[in-house]
């Protein structure tokens, strides 16, 4: 069935979305449709209340996020329902990945990653809740402040990491980590978001479900993710790539260059330098955003170990000065320093002996 697109935009999206103090019936809860929050080429987010089965049925004042699966391509809305040009290989394997993105976070619990309370079918069409965090994402926050400091960006990555580990453990792949999809919560703690494009693997490091893999999101994906052709392995290098991403953006507020610039380009150091950030700070996300994955970090936990050594040194202050002072100024504060793997330095305090050094150099 092909439907017209004539309507303008602005109508037709009004006519795409749930009415506002819709009903919509979970398999978990029933909820209230408050506002749409954002809508994008897959789906449709709203702010919801979970309605109460006491008498009278009163609405509850707990908020939840529902994301409906809608494609604005090839979907429209007649009533409630939803109906779809089907014959289309693109809309059923979206949907698959949105079940199986689905699927992926019911089976997660951590502090760092959205939890989810209810998936169901209605409407002709896939729903699932989840936790109500807040407003603002990374990228709000970022932008509200131009960007943020060496330390706030390393131990915003810290949280990222943290969620990430859990996640690798569990042998999951997000596959579209940006700005946009970590949420901050009022006291500033970041959470993850969409899985839409996630895989889980087996015990063989094969994916349980389809070999299918989204191309990611241009400046956070990789080489080898963007121009996916062979069976996808698991391979945590490609959330690793993004985490690097991410790093560069809270430092510097500019998205960063897509990963075959990069390849023919070179890393953008220079941009990162105008910010006055330190060489660790830089050697670090580049060491992330290498174009060859095998010269990248190995773990999240390898980044990690290597964050934590320099993590004391860094600046709480957004610099804007030239390399040349930040280099005099970083002299000061440090005793030694020694070149280790990977252009990485170790700022030593004054009661390391010579012999820990050695230990920890080899």
């Amino acid at each position: 069935m092909k439907f017209a697109r004539q309507l303008n935009k602005y109508s037709m999206y009004d006519k795409q979305r749930l009415p506002v103090n819709h009903i919509l019936n979970g398999k978990n809860y029933k909820y209230c449709i408050e506002k749409v929050l954002g809508q994008g080429s897959f789906g449709i987010i709203y702010l919801a209340k979970i309605k109460s089965e006491n008498p009278g049925n009163l609405q509850t004042d707990v908020k939840v996020v529902i994301k409906e699966f809608f494609m604005i391509n090839v979907s429209q809305r007649f009533g409630n329902n939803v109906l779809t040009e089907t014959d289309t290989s693109s809309y059923i394997n979206y949907r698959k990945n949105f079940k199986h993105g689905a699927y992926n976070l019911s089976k997660l619990n951590h502090s760092h990653i959205v939890k989810i309370l209810d998936f169901f079918e209605n409407n002709n069409t896939l729903y699932y809740s989840m936790e109500y965090i807040g407003d603002e994402t990374l990228n709000d926050y970022i932008q509200a402040q131009g960007s943020l400091s060496e330390k706030d960006a390393l131990e915003s990555i810290c949280q990222i990491i943290d969620a990430l580990s859990y996640i690798h453990a569990n042998k999951i792949l997000h596959l579209d980590l940006k700005p946009h999809n970590i949420m901050r919560r009022e006291n500033g703690d970041l959470v993850l978001i969409d899985f839409g494009l996630s895989k889980r693997f087996n015990s063989e490091d094969e994916p349980e479900f389809n070999v299918h893999i989204g191309a990611g999101t241009i400046g956070y994906a990789p080489l080898e993710q963007s121009n996916f052709e062979k069976r996808i392995c698991f391979s945590p290098t490609l959330d690793i790539y993004a985490l690097g991403g991410i790093l560069y953006k809270m430092l510097t507020g500019a998205t960063p260059p897509d990963s075959l610039s990069i390849l023919n380009d070179g890393f953008p150091k220079d941009s990162m330098i105008e910010h006055g950030i330190s060489h660790d700070v830089i050697s670090i996300t580049k060491w992330a955003m290498e174009p060859i994955k095998r010269n990248r970090p190995q773990s999240v936990v390898e980044l990690l170990n290597v964050i934590k050594r320099i993590l004391p040194y860094v600046s709480n202050i957004k610099q804007n000065i030239s390399s040349n002072t930040n280099t005099l100024l970083r002299n000061e504060l440090t005793v030694d320093i020694y070149e280790v793997c990977n252009n990485f330095h170790v700022h030593w305090s004054n009661n390391v002996t010579e012999l820990q050094k050695k230990i920890v150099i080899c």
